[in-house]
């Protein structure tokens, strides 16, 4: 089992085949020096990078996700994202106020043009105005568009990653191994018979599909208590009425009909009261006693439409992708929690403390 974080982990660390320091960044390189990208690290866009392409059609990157660390774990230089000017050289610049505050480098008045925020060689740049002018008419164009084609509009150039961001991609993928063993398998996963308001009328009773419970205990910052997910697979009929047959044996009357889909659903729960499992559905109602959640009417609440899959293996493998793409939210195992573990918790939580 793999996961697509691991994926582009070893993507970007097969795709490394040459790397470079700071010492290496002498006063021949920024002579060749035609393009340079900085994008900052945002909330939402996730970490930055900065790129400098060369007259020699290569392209070296720098990952702000190894140097923004106050532990120097990767790198022992002393850059970092926000002092950038104080070791690359065409970065030195001060702040202006023109329509907006921008910041106007020296190598502005040197040859160089900044096209929002991007840094090209004016001389390149004339090679390529008419595209970039067009390309600028799309707001949403990537700046590397125009920085592949400076030098050979056929061939991208060769990218070459700072030596810090390799260590900070091998210890990333050791991590997403880790990860991925801790993730839950088919194996793991305890499916049971899953009735509408969770009552077997019946011992002839037909299951409407199948369900699972997975909860983890948390204990952080916010207290102690227990989150996790439902998951249903319902069946779903292709006509309205079912078609059952007598079986002269027995006398049980045998479901012939076959599902044409099972839907998933699925229900996220938080701070759980009561025991982390529903009743015997065979059982009478009276006999559900402490089953503060998980009684018979949440299970008249199907949760929220995940997809249909067109077999019950399809629809548990998919279950299985959807837990272990929730993120932070997926239940592993090493947080997995079977049943109530803190009965003193319980009576807490009542007590409002």
């Amino acid at each position: 089992m793999t996961t697509s974080n691991y994926d582009y982990l070893m993507s970007v660390y097969n795709d490394i085949k040459q790397t470079f320091t700071l010492d290496e960044l002498d006063e021949d390189f920024y002579n060749k020096v035609i393009f340079v990208y900085l994008n900052h690290s945002s909330g939402l866009g996730g970490p930055g990078c900065l790129i400098m392409i060369t007259s020699d059609n290569k392209e070296y990157f720098i990952g702000f996700d190894a140097i923004n660390r106050k532990d120097n774990k990767y790198d022992d230089s002393g850059i970092d994202e926000y002092n950038l000017s104080e070791y690359i050289p065409l970065l030195k610049g001060k702040v202006i106020k023109e329509k907006h505050y921008r910041i106007k480098y020296d190598i502005e008045d040197n040859g160089w043009i900044n096209k929002n925020r991007v840094l090209i060689r004016k001389d390149y740049y004339e090679k390529i105005k008419d595209i970039y002018e067009e390309k600028e008419k799309y707001k949403y164009f990537h700046p590397l568009d125009i920085g592949n084609i400076l030098v050979d509009k056929n061939n991208k150039p060769q990218r070459i990653y700072y030596l810090a961001y390799k260590k900070y991609i091998e210890d990333e993928i050791e991590e997403e191994k880790k990860h991925i063993n801790d993730l839950l398998t088919l194996d793991d996963i305890e499916w049971k018979e899953y009735y509408r308001g969770n009552y077997k009328y019946s011992d002839d009773a037909y299951e409407d599909g199948y369900y699972c419970l997975l909860f983890k205990y948390k204990n952080d910052k916010w207290g102690e208590y227990f989150t996790g997910h439902r998951w249903i697979i319902k069946y779903q009929f292709k006509d309205a009425s079912i078609e059952f047959k007598l079986d002269r044996k027995t006398g049980k009357a045998l479901r012939i009909s076959q599902p044409e889909f099972y839907n998933l659903f699925y229900k996220y729960y938080e701070n759980v009261d009561g025991i982390l499992h529903y009743p015997d559905p065979s059982k009478e109602k009276k006999d559900n006693e402490g089953y503060i959640t998980f009684d018979g009417s949440d299970m008249n609440d199907e949760g929220r439409f995940i997809a249909s899959y067109k077999s019950s293996d399809e629809a548990k493998e998919g279950m299985l992708r959807w837990n272990n793409c929730i993120g932070y939210g997926s239940v592993l195992k090493s947080n997995r929690c079977f049943d109530y573990p803190s009965e003193e918790y319980r009576l807490r939580n009542k007590k409002g403390d």
